[in-house]
């Protein structure tokens, strides 16, 4: 019996075989090319309220339990507050509130507790935009294939439209995908916190 890597020639030199063998390898396999055209991309799903909402993931930093925002005075009511996550202090956004979508926090989670999904992009004015978009739940990370992307329904709400991207089916069911650039470069969600101070 051969070992698994001794070449047998039936008829033809061994550089014949050789030579067939190094052709065959060099074939591209369809179904793997096929499958890298479809993908699409990684998305992080969550679910607001009764809806499912999917963050491109090359968007989120890291997805983190924040205790009790510190609320401010005088921001708009889609701030929560302001929370600290290892020495750094992001601002959190109620995606339910930002969005105009309804709310149902989880009965099981202690009060003060928020999930937050921490999301970061690029900003012409600074380095890096980061807040932390409060959520009701983590449902997780999907690839998404090609395939499975479609346009944005009719019927979105009002304040979730402008940052709505394409609608994407997953193995948890459907989710709308945020435009995250968008979301990221809108000027009505920065807030001057030294300004309002004074």
């Amino acid at each position: 019996m051969a070992e698994a890597n001794t070449i047998i020639c039936v008829g033809g030199s061994d550089e014949d075989a050789l030579r067939r063998r190094a052709t065959e390898l060099a074939k591209p396999a369809a179904t793997n090319v096929a499958d890298l055209r479809d993908e699409w991309g990684d998305v992080l799903l969550v679910r607001v309220g009764m809806d499912n909402l999917c963050l491109p993931t090359h968007y989120v930093q890291e997805v983190a339990v924040l205790d009790n925002p510190l609320p401010l005075p005088g921001l708009p009511d889609f701030y929560t507050g302001v929370a600290s996550l290892r020495s750094r202090i992001y601002a959190v956004i109620d995606a339910a509130r930002l969005f105009g979508l309804s709310r149902s926090r989880d009965a099981s989670a202690p009060a003060g507790v928020v999930q937050g999904v921490i999301v970061q992009g690029p900003d012409p004015e600074s380095p890096a935009t980061e807040f932390a978009l409060a959520v009701d739940a983590v449902e997780g990370v999907f690839s998404v294939k090609a395939r499975n992307v479609s346009a944005v329904p009719e019927g979105v709400a009002d304040r979730l439209a402008p940052y709505a991207y394409a609608l994407v089916e997953v193995t948890a069911g459907h989710g709308l995908v945020l435009d995250m650039p968008t979301l990221l470069a809108d000027k009505t969600l920065r807030a001057d916190i030294a300004q309002k101070g004074a």
